[in-house]
């Protein structure tokens, strides 16, 4: 899964349409070295965007009515939280919606950061390897981490949502992210720690051994830039 990958820019768009399928999300589980041939020949991001969309968005619905009741309980101590008093159905939707918002939009900032990032060690190194091609791979690579998702989602969901007390507990609900070594009294702590998953390893040491097929950089070098991409979107996203 190391070895580089050829580089095939000289292929013709009639000959990288069939591979736009959904077949690259599976070789990435699969396959790797295959779906890293693939990103190459397609720079297809779409499919894999849409996959990790709709994974946000059931872990989303599955868990919006925890997450209000944890944070009216953090109204209390703000008066002029829109929570206070339990909020209303209508705040509750606001909720979702705005959250749906942020989960479209942050799967392609995070990719954008990871392409401009590698893109630029690429060039660093005269490789011909691009911004589209680094992108693309960050998006499928992402998979994995958008099946955690739904995980993390049923796990929450399996409770009742007064079961839950803090931003803690919903974190851990499904016990495989950092976050189980957070202080219950730090959300922001929480939410940084509970970056960094099972499913998002998995996710990031794709990305890293893509980067190797690329580059054929050291997998050191690659595993240091892989982690500490998510390192840096964790502080970015973090409340």
């Amino acid at each position: 899964m190391g070895r580089p990958v050829q580089q095939r820019d000289d292929i013709e768009p009639a000959e990288r349409r069939p591979l736009l399928r959904l077949t690259l999300l599976r070789d990435i589980i699969l396959h790797p070295r295959r779906a890293y041939e693939a990103v190459l020949a397609t720079r297809s991001w779409l499919p894999a965007y849409a996959v990790v969309v709709a994974c946000g968005l059931f872990d989303l619905w599955l868990s919006t009515p925890a997450l209000a009741h944890v944070l009216t309980l953090a109204a209390r101590h703000d008066p002029h939280s829109a929570f206070h008093a339990g909020g209303t159905a209508a705040t509750r939707h606001d909720l979702f919606l705005n959250s749906a918002l942020f989960g479209c939009v942050q799967p392609v900032v995070q990719w954008s950061l990871a392409a401009i990032v590698t893109s630029l060690v690429a060039r660093f190194r005269r490789l011909t390897v691009g911004y589209g091609a680094f992108f693309s791979l960050a998006a499928v690579c992402s998979v994995p981490g958008a099946l955690g998702a739904i995980v993390d989602g049923i796990a929450i969901w399996l409770r009742a949502p007064a079961s839950y007390g803090s931003l803690k507990a919903l974190a851990v609900a499904a016990p495989d992210n950092l976050a189980i070594f957070a202080s219950p009294h730090n959300d922001r702590e929480v939410v940084f720690l509970s970056s960094f998953g099972l499913f998002d390893v998995w996710s990031t040491v794709l990305f890293a051994y893509g980067l190797i097929a690329f580059t054929n950089m050291r997998v050191t070098t690659a595993l240091a830039i892989a982690f500490g991409i998510d390192i840096m979107v964790a502080l970015i996203f973090a409340p």
